[in-house]
């Protein structure tokens, strides 16, 4: 186990150096493919239906996610109007736990994902000023799955926001589980669900309620 662990990591940081570029000449198309090419590394070195082994591809996945995704503003997207009302060691705390949420929901969808590099294909790459949506394709079961990224630029960095599958986004959809919770039962009940909801089944399922 720990020889397909080392193996796995050396690949990715091969891949890594390989395809450094300067931020500042990166599009972000270009940081989805790298992104993508990245985790497909991971997921095709081993039978993700192996426990042992999808733990260990979903730890290396979930460093490459947080490289890439912004939690701190999907977590802000998510709470919408009351982020601003959490203090700072409140908002550091969703966070966290947003994080987590994340890392379920898509990396669970990635592994779910049939087919290898060929079977995923970029489409447009839309940019306006400091902002982008990159479209693409993939295949699960012999179906084709819309997968569309938001990014915004951050210091000359894309990073992403949002991920709309199936025209569903992730944001979106806790936007609306998170308001429905806090306007009926406050702020402290919504950080208990998710709290409960990772302790009971660490593994949530893309269309998981936090009410279930």
């Amino acid at each position: 186990m720990k020889n397909i662990y080392k193996m796995v990591v050396s690949c990715v940081l091969l891949v890594s150096l390989f395809m450094v570029s300067p931020c500042w000449g990166v599009t972000a198309m270009e940081t989805m493919v790298k992104t993508t090419d990245e985790i497909l590394i991971i997921l095709e070195s081993g039978d993700t239906h192996d426990v042992d082994v999808w733990q260990q591809q979903r730890k290396l996945v979930a460093v490459i996610v947080s490289k890439h995704f912004d939690m701190r503003e999907m977590s802000k997207r998510s709470l919408a109007k009351y982020w601003k009302r959490r203090t700072p060691a409140e908002q550091d705390e969703f966070v966290l736990l947003y994080t987590k949420l994340i890392h379920n929901t898509y990396i669970e969808r990635l592994r779910a994902f049939s087919g290898s590099k060929d079977g995923t294909k970029f489409g447009n790459e839309v940019v306006r000023g400091t902002k982008a949506v990159v479209s693409s394709v993939v295949w699960q079961n012999g179906k084709e799955i819309s997968v569309v990224y938001k990014l915004y630029n951050k210091k000359g960095v894309w990073l992403v926001y949002d991920v709309v599958i199936e025209g569903v986004s992730l944001v979106r959809n806790y936007r609306s589980q998170f308001t429905q919770i806090i306007q009926k039962d406050g702020y402290e009940a919504l950080v208990r669900k998710i709290q409960e909801k990772l302790k009971k089944n660490p593994v949530i399922g893309e269309h998981a309620r936090l009410g279930e």
